[in-house]
């Protein structure tokens, strides 16, 4: 068991999320990517004008299928939702968290100590912080001025900024 005071961080809330920009971006793309396909399947058959010929039939119908299983391909990307990542630094342990938050429960994806970072930069309100391996674990947009404090103080004693 262990006890430890949360002397430092003074009420402030230091959970950070990960930049997810871009994600948000390309879903919004599929979604209009899969409703523009799905509406011109059915256009092929409620369009004035167009033609139940014999010789159309069996094109459109394989093209409106092939359009229509694409959309419903593309909106169902679209709106499926990244698991949750967060990051959670812990400056009386020091040390940083990525955490997946699922509906069954979170569980800790990585953990690493701020001794043991490759490099850690900081650029315009964001933080950037690598592994030892030079795996990239997160870009983290900090909420206020105090936290940004704190983690950049606790991340110059590591030595790592």
């Amino acid at each position: 068991m262990t006890a430890t005071n949360e002397f430092i961080n003074d009420g402030v809330d230091l959970r950070m999320e990960p930049l997810r920009g871009a994600r948000a971006i390309v879903r919004l793309l599929l979604t209009m990517l899969g409703v523009g396909l799905v509406i011109a399947a059915l256009m092929l058959w409620v369009m004035p004008g167009s033609s139940f010929d014999a010789d159309l039939l069996l094109m459109k119908g394989v093209l409106s299928v092939t359009m229509g299983a694409a959309g419903w391909a593309a909106l169902s990307a679209g709106r499926t939702r990244p698991v949750a990542r967060e990051i959670e630094v812990d400056l009386v342990r020091r040390e940083v968290r990525v955490v997946q938050r699922r509906p069954s429960g979170d569980s800790v994806e990585h953990v690493c100590a701020f001794r043991d970072l490759g490099r850690a930069e900081t650029a315009h309100g964001v933080v950037g912080l690598w592994d030892a391996d030079g795996v990239h674990l997160a870009d983290v947009a900090l909420r206020d001025r105090t936290a940004g404090r704190l983690l950049t103080s606790a991340l110059r004693d590591a030595g790592k900024l």
